[in-house]
């Protein structure tokens, strides 16, 4: 799934391909948690809709996909299965995203 097939209607569960109850429960902190994450990364910028969402997405899903790495490596399932590393920083796919409206940081 591309940008251009992301609309503020994809939710996360469609997103990270969740299935069961299990995942519809952790696909709701991740929402919640990500939502928050995205909230303080933000602060007062004005970010367009969709935008916003697809960082909110993003959030999460490596919210959700860490859950799965208690070594911080995770296998990919699919045509082409390779081991991942999940990020430390789960917001950091959403900065690239966010930058054009992001403020630049103190160093």
């Amino acid at each position: 799934m591309d940008a251009s097939e992301v609309t503020t209607k994809t939710t996360l569960a469609d997103y990270v391909d969740a299935a069961g109850s299990a995942d519809e429960a952790m696909v709701t902190e991740c929402e919640e948690a990500a939502s928050e994450r995205l909230a303080a990364l933000l602060g007062t910028a004005k970010v367009p809709a969709l935008s916003s969402h697809l960082a909110l997405l993003t959030i999460g899903a490596n919210l959700f996909y860490r859950r799965q790495s208690g070594t911080g490596q995770m296998n990919m399932e699919g045509e082409f299965q390779a081991a991942v590393r999940v990020k430390k920083d789960p917001t950091a796919d959403a900065r690239e995203i966010l930058r054009p409206w992001l403020k630049p940081g103190l160093a």
